[in-house]
């Protein structure tokens, strides 16, 4: 009994001292870890000689170590602690680049390791490139990912070139609770976990399926950006945090208006970790729109490729002067310069909707060209454009506007089809449906503007274009009182002895 208590003991001493190291190791910056770390190394060197002596003797007498079997576990002992102590110091200098503190480096540890996030009683299904595991009853979101991911895969393949990628799960919750720690991680709607290749959201059901679909994105950005990185042996400390997030909300909104003018830009090399840029959000700051902007900035003065290639140079150069090197100019000088362009599409923007609300359209056409030439791939003014082109009868340069923006919504799917009225029925018709479909897949169909507006415009492509003519004017299907007009005098010449076009409109 009395050894058994003596062996409690001493494990609980050992338990108790490699806490203690860990708590004291944990709580240092870097370079006192490493003196620390020395200090111990110093201390544990003393008792590995005492040891060695111990074996030679057969005891340590003031150890009360009384067998060349107990110096001998006294020595391995000795030598474990010894690489404890020196394993320590290196997570230490790791960890010290993404955390602040021993709580946020020791959360940040259990992140890495532990499975976080994971629930039980999943289903799971393989599709191209993913895996999904989701919750009974969210069988429907995999569809949705099914949607979002080819053109995904296909940006990203764009920005970091096609490569042989890791599987990627992806983990589907229908409750908050269920997500795990995330400190570290976006924020409550779901996070990327890069030690396992895991995305991890709220179910669309929860989140809506535009935010969905945007917050899969910005993950799905993480992934391959990791990924890029793991690829050319590139750490993923050395990148600052607002650079990762930044290029993930890049791609995020690449396809929405999200330029939005801060009232501050904080210092950039202040969030270079992931502690401190999550401690930068604070009141009404949002560190991930100037760092969105900054992205976009980027981008703009240098094209897409400047991302990979500050990605790659940053394996040389520390980033900053990787940054340097790609852009021709320091951090702080990009810093001080970030909003000039932002707040000039601003002021422009005000002018055009003032233009707009007098009726002044060829003004408010020149100053909404003016930003697309300061922000070409900016949908800012995918809605303006159009209507102005129709109000001063420029039905051709508003087709165009509109067909130019990626991944037409139907609002633009339905106007597409009544310019299209003008002088091509037969692709009216092709938009009409593209429109009625993409209604009936968000909303389910039924007694909707859309549904209907196709229907007439089916009739207006069948043996009896007239028939349909009447409906379209009859039900005030047409939004513009423009298109309504122009195609009046339209049908007037194209039907001249029809009396049922005389009569549509009275």
């Amino acid at each position: 009994m009395g050894k058994l208590l003596k062996i409690v003991l001493v494990l609980g001493f050992f338990f108790i001292f490699a806490g203690v190291v860990f708590i004291l190791m944990m709580a240092q910056k870097s370079i006192v870890g490493i003196v620390v770390g020395l200090g111990l190394d110093i201390l544990l060197i003393i008792l590995l000689g005492i040891s060695v002596y111990g074996i030679m003797r057969g005891k340590i007498t003031f150890l009360q170590i009384k067998s060349r079997l107990g110096a001998i576990g006294f020595f391995f002992i000795s030598v474990m602690f010894l690489c404890y102590v020196n394993g320590l110091s290196i997570l230490n200098l790791i960890l010290e680049k993404e955390a602040d503190g021993m709580k946020a480096k020791t959360l940040l540890l259990a992140n890495l390791l532990l499975p976080v996030g994971y629930q039980g009683g999943l289903q799971t299904e393989k599709t191209e490139g993913l895996i999904v595991r989701f919750p009974e009853g969210e069988r429907g979101t995999i569809a949705k990912l099914n949607s979002y991911y080819p053109s995904a895969k296909d940006e990203m393949d764009q920005m970091f070139g096609e490569a042989q990628l890791e599987p990627l799960t992806i983990i589907i919750y229908d409750k908050k609770q269920g997500m795990g720690n995330k400190q570290f991680f976006e924020s409550n709607d779901g996070f990327y976990q890069s030690n396992n290749q895991s995305i991890h959201l709220l179910s669309p059901k929860l989140l809506g399926d535009d935010q969905f679909q945007s917050l899969f994105f910005h993950e799905y950005t993480h992934h391959r950006t990791h990924q890029f990185l793991k690829q050319n042996g590139i750490s993923e400390g050395e990148i600052p945090a607002w650079f990762h997030e930044g290029i993930s909300e890049f791609v995020r909104y690449s396809d929405t208006y999200a330029d939005m003018v801060p009232k501050k830009i904080i210092d950039f090399r202040k969030m270079d970790k992931n502690a401190d840029f999550k401690q930068a959000k604070q009141g009404d700051y949002d560190p991930y729109l100037q760092s969105y902007l900054a992205v976009k900035e980027l981008v703009l003065e240098q094209g897409s490729q400047a991302i990979p290639e500050l990605l790659l140079a940053a394996k040389e150069f520390t980033f900053y002067d990787a940054f340097q090197k790609i852009t021709g100019k320091n951090i702080e000088l990009f810093q001080s310069s970030l909003l000039d362009r932002r707040k000039k599409i601003d002021r422009l923007l005000k002018q055009g909707v003032e233009a707009e609300k007098v009726g002044d359209f060829k003004k408010a056409e020149s100053v909404y060209l003016e930003i697309m030439k300061l922000d070409p791939d900016s949908n800012l003014t995918a809605g303006s454009l159009p209507n102005i082109y129709i109000k001063q009868g420029k039905f051709e340069e508003a087709i165009q506007s509109i067909k130019k923006e990626g991944n037409l919504q139907v609002w633009q799917l339905h106007l597409l089809s009544e310019l299209y009225l003008l002088s091509n029925p037969q692709e009216s018709v092709i938009y009409a449906e593209q429109a009625e479909q993409l209604v009936i897949k968000n909303d389910g169909g039924g007694d909707h503007v859309h549904e209907k507006f196709a229907e007439v415009i089916r009739k207006i492509n069948s043996d009896d274009p007239v028939t349909g003519y009447e409906q379209l004017f009859k039900k005030d299907l047409l939004n513009y009182k423009e298109i309504r007009a122009e195609l009046y005098r339209k049908l007037l010449k194209q039907y001249p002895d029809d009396k049922r076009v005389k009569n549509i409109i009275k």
